[in-house]
């Protein structure tokens, strides 16, 4: 259900001069904004199937704000903490604390601007200058008491320090899904650059200017509540990795041998897979003869040797999200497989025979691709040993 209304904005800022992260205070500026559509506060856990999409907007001095409060074309970001990497690495030091402190809500972060469905933005610079608030300000974000999804806040200190970043981040986005200012120095919620917390507090803590009737506020039960868990056992994808839409699968094709080919007993598998989130694993499985390995990368090959008879070739691929598809073919191998005890020694196992051609897991480039030699898995080279043992 959705509900009309006037909220005020939240004004993270600073009291006196920018000196310090201890200097960042709640100033207690409150301004009214146009009506809006926002999301009920009954929308709970119960409700969210689907991860809520939190995107960070880091501008480029080229995209508007979207903004209802801070209208117009902020400047591009800039940092000072990111290192050899600039921008980049100021990000991914702000989103080390982002993931911990969101670890357990179901919600994922992205730096790429969502095509649908309702999402959290947060406008993320240096300064507020720009939207015409001056270096004591912090962030802001429009209030109303129940969850906002699909709104806009604002973190302006974000160019000196990750955590200072981090922090402001996290407490304006808070704030759009309804959650208040508390006097916990060890809650994100606290109005100040709290020195001792580390993310949302499970706690009850007081509540600083309650406008929502509230006196007391556990920050991550709240959050928790209104946001829903993230399934246990299951990896958030990074914002730094394609974002992988609910339900896709990749699509692979074994593109070499054809389906039903004769080969020789010595031959390659070359295999690709396409997914809008990136492949993370290709898998290769040849059955009966039971050899099995991983490659890295796409398109991937992979050398088989000593191969005889009718075998089965399944290549499996993993994109980010932990989705699978397999592609198979059937090839008949006109090799002799491998030899007798009484054919083979350890030297002839230790070079390029015999299915023992390279030591296990060692990768060459083939085609602009990732290669790897099947038959150099280590359990055939044990085989091979042991049949020269015998």
């Amino acid at each position: 259900m959705k509900r009309r209304l006037a909220p005020v904005v939240h004004r993270l800022g600073i009291v006196g001069a920018l000196a310090s992260p201890e200097s960042l205070s709640l100033i207690d500026d409150l301004v009214d904004i146009p009506t809006i559509d926002v999301l009920s506060d009954t929308t709970s856990a119960a409700r969210n199937i689907e991860p809520r999409v939190f995107y960070l907007f880091y501008p480029d001095g080229k995209t508007p704000s979207g903004s209802m409060i801070c209208p117009g074309m902020p400047p591009a970001y800039t940092c000072s903490f990111g290192g050899t990497e600039g921008v980049l690495g100021c990000q991914k030091r702000v989103q080390t604390f982002l993931d911990k402190w969101y670890a357990d809500f179901n919600v994922i972060f992205t730096l790429k601007r969502p095509t649908s469905g309702p999402f959290y933005t947060e406008v993320i610079t240096n300064g507020g200058s720009w939207c015409g608030h001056g270096p004591a300000v912090g962030g802001i974000a429009p209030f109303a008491c129940v969850d906002q999804n699909g709104n806009t806040c604002h973190a302006f200190q974000c160019g000196s320090s990750a955590r200072t970043c981090a922090i402001v981040i996290a407490q304006e986005q808070a704030h759009l899904v309804g959650l208040e200012h508390t006097a916990s120095q060890a809650d994100v919620m606290n109005p100040t650059v709290c020195m001792s917390c580390d993310g949302f507090q499970n706690a009850e803590s007081p509540v600083v200017d309650s406008r929502c009737r509230m006196t007391r506020q556990n920050s991550y039960q709240m959050m928790l509540s209104r946001l829903g868990p993230w399934p246990a056992g299951t990896a958030k994808p990074s914002p730094f990795e394609p974002v992988c839409p609910p339900g896709g699968k990749p699509v692979v094709t074994i593109t070499q041998p054809a389906d039903g080919a004769t080969v020789p007993d010595a031959f390659s598998v070359h295999a690709n897979a396409t997914d809008p989130c990136e492949i993370k694993k290709m898998h290769i499985k040849v059955s009966p003869i039971g050899l099995e390995a991983d490659g890295v990368g796409v398109p991937v090959q992979w050398d088989l040797v000593g191969i005889s008879d009718r075998q089965t070739i399944e290549v499996t691929a993993t994109n980010g999200a932990g989705a699978t598809a397999s592609a198979s073919i059937t090839v008949v191998a006109q090799g002799a497989g491998l030899p007798d005890a009484a054919e083979i020694d350890d030297s002839r196992v230790r070079g390029e025979n015999y299915g023992c051609r390279v030591s296990a897991g060692r990768p060459s480039s083939v085609d602009g691709g990732t290669g790897f030699a099947l038959a150099a898995l280590a359990a055939l080279v044990t085989r091979c040993r042991s049949r020269s043992r015998r």
